[in-house]
């Protein structure tokens, strides 16, 4: 399996390499999560390793609100911005973000 730790999507990495479009839609929920809250995929947090989609996606083990850990040093968010971001973000770190 080829890609950087912690952007490749569970489930390729599951069916031993085999790509598609879908893997690149959970490598953008990454993406997206890390500038939505500022905090970079794999980074120490209170001592533990953030994983995005541990800590954020409907299928990790945290289930925690992504919407709630908004960056607050990017200023005020549009309520329905917030929430918009949030969702797609979320939407892309499902384990299976082509659907």
């Amino acid at each position: 399996v080829r890609g950087t730790p912690g952007y490749i999507c569970p489930m390729f990495a599951r069916r031993m390499g085999r790509y598609s479009s879908a893997n690149d839609v959970f490598s953008l929920g990454v993406v997206l999560a890390e500038i939505f809250t500022g905090m970079l995929q794999n980074c120490c947090l209170d001592g533990e390793d953030v994983d995005m989609f541990d800590r954020y996606s409907a299928d990790g083990m945290e289930k925690r609100d992504l919407e709630q850990d908004a960056d607050i040093s990017a200023g005020d968010w549009d309520e329905g911005v917030c929430r918009d971001f949030a969702r797609l973000a979320v939407e892309c770190l499902s384990l299976n973000p082509g659907n």
